[in-house]
């Protein structure tokens, strides 16, 4: 088993990582907070949505989830380089794998490959996340087998939300995508998107109360939806200093 090679000189990324160490704690990051990973291969082209299992450093491995499809997983093993994208606190990681191979993980079928040589780290400034005000909460309203469900936001960026589901009635399984979600942002207007299930938690707030905390992320969000919600990250900035100033 091989890692991926990296780039060519001519075409070094800057804000390439390629400490064997360094990398190593990126991808536990990766695998302890269950991070969603997009995989996509051009030749031939095939796009799953998966998750890290285990690292392997002995033999220099990482094993992931494989798709439901054995001839989407065929198509991965087929190919020459694989893409692999995640974005953890709110930095994008991505990096390249090779000679991807079929295997068993906890005794379910699951794909592996080589530590990839280096990856890229890039800060998105746009991917700020922030808080959504509490006196009057931002709510997505969205449809779950067939049964009209409304969600209130912890926090919003460009890439995605963070929302409390009080009832409990959404599947939380990893991936879950969630079509035509419509959140009204007060002051700017509203946007319809789709949100595919990145992480779920239960938090404990002050007064006992348990609520159950999802993480989207936006499924192909449109220009004009990242600018929509940049603007209303925008506006919260400038209330909360408003407000440290005494203004508000």
């Amino acid at each position: 088993m091989h890692t991926a090679s990296p780039p060519a000189e001519d075409e070094v990324d800057p804000h390439a990582v390629t400490s064997p160490l360094e990398i190593l704690s990126i991808l536990r990051a990766i695998e302890k907070n269950k991070t969603l990973i997009r995989m996509h291969a051009s030749r031939p082209n095939s796009t799953i949505v998966t998750t890290l299992l285990e690292i392997r450093t002995e033999d220099r491995t990482i094993v992931l989830d494989c798709a439901p499809q054995e001839d989407i997983n065929q198509r991965l093993i087929a190919a020459d380089s694989v893409t692999c994208e995640a974005s953890l606190d709110s930095v994008n990681i991505r990096f390249h794998v090779a000679q991807i191979q079929s295997c068993t993980h906890d005794n379910r079928p699951a794909l592996y490959c080589g530590l990839p040589a280096q990856l890229s780290r890039i800060q998105r400034r746009d991917a700020y996340r922030i808080s959504t005000p509490i006196a009057n909460p931002v709510q997505c309203k969205l449809i779950h087998n067939e049964t009209p469900i409304t969600l209130t936001l912890d926090d919003i960026s460009t890439s995605g939300l963070g929302a409390f589901d009080d009832d409990q009635k959404l599947d939380l399984t990893l991936g879950r995508l969630y079509p035509d979600c419509s959140v009204d942002l007060p002051g700017v207007g509203q946007i319809i998107v789709s949100l595919r299930v990145a992480y779920s938690e239960q938090r404990t707030t002050a007064n006992g109360k348990v609520r159950q905390r999802i993480g989207f992320s936006f499924e192909n969000p449109g220009r004009a939806t990242e600018m929509t919600v940049q603007r209303y990250v925008s506006k919260l900035e400038r209330d909360l200093i408003a407000k440290k100033k005494g203004f508000a």
